[in-house]
């Protein structure tokens, strides 16, 4: 349900759409490719940032970064990486679900 409104007179509650749910829904996971256009569309420096974090990790870290980041079929939203660069970026939680909500648009678009 949407938050009541005030109409004026009275308040008023309005269901969602099954669209509008999916909509206001983050996706737990998203194909990797799918999440890195949605990070160029919106920041296209963080995909090079992102490079250079991995880069700059210890060894054992940065290898197991590097696989996942450039071979995993899928990006979890609660994988460790993603905080790590997260972190690295600056984005806090809201922006990581914006990232993985346009990756889901993305995904959808490209399947379209």
């Amino acid at each position: 349900q949407d938050p009541p409104q005030w109409n004026g007179s009275e308040w008023t509650i309005r269901d969602l759409t099954p669209e509008e749910i999916a909509a206001r829904t983050v996706p737990e996971s998203v194909p990797r490719h799918a999440l890195k256009i949605a990070m160029l569309r919106e920041d296209p420096a963080s995909v090079g940032q992102v490079d250079s974090a991995i880069a700059a990790m210890p060894e054992a870290q940065r290898i197991e970064a590097e696989i996942s980041w450039r071979e995993a079929p899928t990006i979890r939203r609660s994988a460790i990486l993603v905080g790590q660069l997260a972190a690295v970026l600056g984005w806090d939680a809201a922006r990581i679900d914006s990232v993985f909500t346009a990756a889901q648009a993305v995904r959808e678009e490209i399947a379209s």
